[in-house]
């Protein structure tokens, strides 16, 4: 979905008025092209943040706003990124690093107040397959007895 891209608040208000207050956006991801996500040149930001500041626009406070960065990333880059997107009280942000970095994402976590997902991305078969286990498994509360749908 582009409309973003081209008038966030047209596409803002057809979603509140369907009920939906929040909007997943990647505002970032152009500016990581040139460098491969390997630095980031803040001034050049400027267009991004102002589609996370919700102050002026018209749809206003109850809107939310979740930012999905694509793997494209450092840590160094991030860490600048996630600063400057501190004051707009993100809802969260979607695939900040590659997941083999396990611990890297678990330190940008840390130095954010920005809560950090995964994406649908991450699962592998083992992970479909407990999660479907959990699904089609469970216990009839009734007679203590767990049933399996087949």
């Amino acid at each position: 979905m582009q409309a973003w891209h081209e008038d966030a608040g047209v596409l803002a208000r057809s979603l509140l008025a369907d009920g939906i207050g929040a909007m997943k956006i990647w505002p970032f991801d152009e500016f990581s092209e040139g460098s491969f996500g390997q630095s980031s040149a803040r001034p050049r930001w400027r267009p991004a943040l102002r589609q996370c500041d919700r102050s002026g626009t018209p749809w206003g406070a109850p809107w939310e706003i979740g930012i999905e960065c694509h793997f494209r990333w450092n840590r160094a880059s991030m860490e600048r990124i996630v600063a400057a997107l501190e004051p707009y009280d993100i809802l969260f942000l979607e695939d900040v690093l590659p997941a083999v970095y396990p611990d890297e994402i678990k330190l940008l976590g840390q130095r954010t107040r920005i809560p950090i997902i995964g994406s649908e991305l991450l699962i592998t078969l083992a992970t479909a397959r407990v999660a479907g286990e959990a699904c089609l498994s469970h216990r009839d509360d009734r007679s203590g007895v767990e049933r399996r749908h087949q």
